[in-house]
């Protein structure tokens, strides 16, 4: 989990957001594209580049909702594991959002 994710400089939480809803789109497009033949992908590298995508549409939605609770921009994360630090830290009694990130 050592990958490093380079953060985007928005100033607003909602642009985060825009953000997230874009790539998610664009993974979702990727997606589309790719043939199925009995209820299997038939190209796996769409598929991965597709998964990757939305990963980095929720670390993008997750930092529009850190921006949204106060922490400040410089101190956005760029791996999975110092968000999962962040959230025991700073956000410890809200399970749906710890649900939200383990699904990812």
């Amino acid at each position: 989990m050592g990958r490093k994710i380079k953060n985007l400089d928005f100033e607003e939480s909602q642009e985060y957001y825009k953000e997230a809803v874009r790539y998610f789109q664009n993974a979702r497009g990727t997606l589309k594209k790719v043939k199925i033949k009995y209820d299997r992908y038939q190209d796996l590298k769409p598929v991965r580049e597709a998964c990757g995508t939305a990963y980095l549409a929720v670390l993008t939605a997750f930092n529009g909702y850190f921006i949204r609770r106060g922490i400040e921009k410089d101190k956005l994360l760029t791996s999975a594991d110092g968000y999962w630090a962040l959230m025991k830290k700073n956000f410890v009694h809200n399970g749906k959002i710890k649900s939200a990130f383990s699904g990812v």
